[in-house]
């Protein structure tokens, strides 16, 4: 038998026959409603601790895409080169990277992920890794992206699909470029030159197992030519 000892309620067994009294319900919907605030209280705290490690990790994340950027732009010759990136959210899924061949070449690549945020930022840095670790001398670009296309296939569904365009680049103007669904890439041979619309070469990376991207034809800058990827890198040559 239980009794109570509050002065609200009566001297009565809570489990009389009797039952609660209203004194006893109006006492429990008391305590239920104070109770109530604190656990709410409680899971708002839970959420603005989770909010702020969130907000942690993604600047972590941006920093380190940022550091994956060159903090050097390569120049070859008398040729100026520039990239940028301005990502739309705290992370984005597009990159860029210039970097040095072992023949001398420039190396240019341009990639954008599906989608944006931290699942994008991540595939496009595999993508980049990929790439930076595949691309050699003796093989062309578009055998590069179809080589990363058969690894990233492996692994990741066909919505997390990938554009990309890698370029070589020497110090005579010769472009030797393939697109793998990244385009149209704009180029002007010199300067005065009308600018044209170069079509992807391939599927972007990840939609078909199987090689897609194929080769272009060598470009050439001259004097004032330029070449222009759908943002991220630009270049132009004055060559004699």
């Amino acid at each position: 038998m239980i009794w109570t000892a509050n002065p609200w309620a009566s001297s009565r067994p809570l489990n009389s026959r009797e039952g609660f009294t209203q004194t006893h319900l109006e006492l429990l919907e008391l305590v239920a409603s104070q109770a109530g605030v604190a656990v709410q209280r409680h899971k708002l705290n839970q959420q603005v601790i989770q909010s702020v490690e969130m907000r942690k990790e993604m600047a972590l994340a941006a920093k380190v895409q940022l550091e994956l950027l060159p903090s050097e732009v390569p120049q070859l010759g008398t040729i100026d080169v520039a990239g940028w990136s301005v990502p739309a959210s705290v992370t984005g899924g597009d990159c860029y990277d210039l970097w040095r061949l072992p023949d001398g070449r420039l190396a240019m690549l341009v990639a954008d992920a599906a989608g944006h945020g931290m699942a994008s930022a991540m595939v496009v840095a595999q993508v980049r890794s990929l790439i930076r670790a595949l691309a050699e001398p003796d093989l062309r670009p578009a055998d590069v992206l179809n080589k990363v296309n058969a690894r990233l296939s492996e692994d990741l569904s066909s919505h997390r699909f990938v554009t990309a365009a890698l370029a070589y680049l020497d110090s005579d103007g010769a472009i030797d470029l393939a697109s793998a669904g990244h385009g149209p890439i704009l180029f002007s041979p010199a300067s005065g030159e009308p600018l044209q619309e170069i079509i992807a070469s391939g599927l972007p990376l990840v939609i078909e197992p199987k090689p897609t991207v194929e080769s272009m034809d060598i470009l050439h800058l001259k004097v004032g030519g330029q070449l222009n990827p759908p943002f991220r890198w630009h270049f132009r040559g004055p060559f004699a």
